[in-house]
């Protein structure tokens, strides 16, 4: 739960940061949201809270990828987690 509560508050630093000075994407790009599909939660906080300030500061609508169903999505979303260097104890179910 605190991992969680940590990424969500990085995620929503960051999309207010960048509203705040101004940023806006020259071109719309994608956002992908890795989603465990048994979370009704996690997905309708993103949906309703994630999405809206993304959207804001230029964002387009996400792709959403189930990393419980699909295990390419579970190998892509640890890959991505390694290339973007979030250590692996805050890598959770909103990374």
């Amino acid at each position: 739960m605190v991992k969680r509560t940590i990424i969500i508050f990085v995620l929503v630093s960051l999309a207010m940061g960048l509203h705040v000075v101004g940023v806006r994407a020259v071109t719309v790009d994608t956002v992908t949201v890795y989603y465990n599909r048994a979370c009704a939660d996690c997905l309708r906080y993103v949906d309703e809270t994630i999405v809206p300030l993304l959207r804001d500061v230029g964002y387009g609508t996400p792709v959403y990828k189930d990393y419980i169903n699909d295990p390419e999505n579970r190998i892509e979303l640890l890959e991505r987690s390694d290339e973007l260097g979030v250590p692996p104890d805050l890598q959770s179910h909103l990374t």
